[in-house]
């Protein structure tokens, strides 16, 4: 079963009035974010079954407002209630889990973080395209968000920056298997967007690389790095111990002890 169709089906545990066809695509975009970002943390293998369930619980949690959702069911929660509660509380409360508020912003928008987490997360994985050649295709295929599977524009648009920067007149089929496997995606997925960015890209210099702009992984242009010397070694950029500094190890310092206290509660309670 692929990525998407697992958090659509614990969408529909967690609001079992709702049929599949009714499942808002905001919905099933933000919690395909959360999953996405939540492949960086650290989980227990015990605690690895439920990430999707908990990933579309606190999306279920930052849309309840804007769409009008009902009450959740979590009784389908694939581990223990003590457990789940656990995990629920400190992957929402993660650092590095960036939570997206309702903020009105459009499906297309929330596609298109979505867009640049793939293309980050494929990037780490396959090092050989420059992760700002991708980014600048997406952003020139933004209107599709609505339409397409983002995960397979973005397998499609890496294949071939792949193949122009090898100039090759095949897509690596390696690659393309290594993706479908991570992504949960189907040939036929991977073949239609290609299809499509070809279409789009008729005629356009767009995977030429001597057209890449240097971004960075924002997609914003990279700033040149600021040469440190003497005369600026207690610049606040470098200098760890003024005040800027010294109030974000707090906060690190005080969300780890939280942690550490959860986690000693629970064993206890074994």
């Amino acid at each position: 079963m692929s990525s998407r169709n697992i958090i659509k089906s614990d969408l529909l545990k967690l609001l079992p009035d709702f049929e599949e066809s009714e499942l808002p695509s905001e919905l099933i975009a933000l919690a395909e974010t959360f999953v996405t970002q939540a492949r960086q943390l650290f989980m227990n293998t015990s605690e690895v079954p439920a990430k999707n369930f908990v990933c579309s619980h606190i999306a279920c949690d930052q849309m309840s407002t804007k769409l009008g959702l009902p009450e959740l069911n979590i009784k389908h929660a694939p581990i223990p209630p003590a457990k789940y509660k656990a995990l629920f509380k400190r992957i929402r409360s993660e650092a590095t889990f960036r939570q997206v508020r309702d903020s009105g912003k459009s499906h297309a928008q929330t596609r298109r973080r979505i867009a640049r987490d793939h293309a980050q997360e494929i990037c780490s994985k396959f090092t050989t395209v420059p992760i700002a050649h991708i980014l600048e295709i997406l952003d020139r295929l933004v209107e599709s968000y609505r339409t397409t599977d983002v995960r397979a524009l973005v397998a499609a648009v890496y294949l071939l920056c792949l193949q122009a920067s090898k100039r090759t007149k095949n897509i690596s089929g390696s690659v393309q298997t290594s993706l479908m496997r991570d992504l949960g995606l189907s040939k036929s997925e991977i073949e239609t967007e290609l299809a499509y960015v070809r279409e789009k890209s008729a005629g356009k210099d767009w995977f030429d690389f001597t057209t890449v702009k240097k971004l960075d992984l924002n997609g914003q242009p990279a700033k040149k790095k600021q040469r440190i010397t003497q005369t600026r070694m207690m610049h606040a950029a470098i200098d760890f111990d003024n005040e800027k500094y010294r109030a974000e190890f707090q906060d690190w310092k005080s969300n780890m002890i939280q942690q550490l206290d959860e986690k000693i509660t629970l064993l206890r309670g074994r």
